[in-house]
């Protein structure tokens, strides 16, 4: 089987882009499985949508504060666990959150990697964080 594992840090609710890319190659013969971060709990754990699955960690954190940080490594491990379990042909991350576990994961059960960047960071930081940073 063709495994092709997608990582948002997001909890795709939904995620037209990510779903959208799913479900093509989904329809070309690859088992698709798409995991997301819900920070909320809100959200199912799982489901099944139009021949792929999505998968989220349930995993509460703060949105729009550098306290993040303090989370992202829960979310880091389920990346890489993921994809040792899984071992899949192609690894693609959707955010920059995903690619640095991602292509460790890559690396170990030496997968290809496609980073696909969803956002603009600079809108994603703080109203306070320093805007030459930005």
């Amino acid at each position: 089987m063709r495994d092709v594992l997608l990582f948002r840090s997001k909890s795709i609710d939904p995620n037209p882009r990510v779903e959208k890319q799913a479900k093509s190659l989904a329809t070309e013969g690859y088992n698709i499985e798409i995991y997301g971060w819900d920070k909320t709990c809100t959200n199912s754990s799982s489901e099944f949508k139009d021949f792929y699955n999505i998968k989220r960690l349930k995993f509460f954190a703060p949105y729009n504060s550098l306290d993040i940080l303090l989370y992202m490594p829960f979310w880091w491990i389920y990346i890489i666990i993921k994809i040792i379990k899984n071992k899949p042909i192609i690894i693609q991350a959707f955010d920059l959150d995903s690619l640095i576990p991602a292509t460790i994961g890559a690396k170990i059960v030496q997968s290809k990697i496609i980073y696909d960047v969803c956002d603009f960071y600079a809108d994603l930081l703080p109203p306070n964080f320093p805007s030459f940073i930005k």
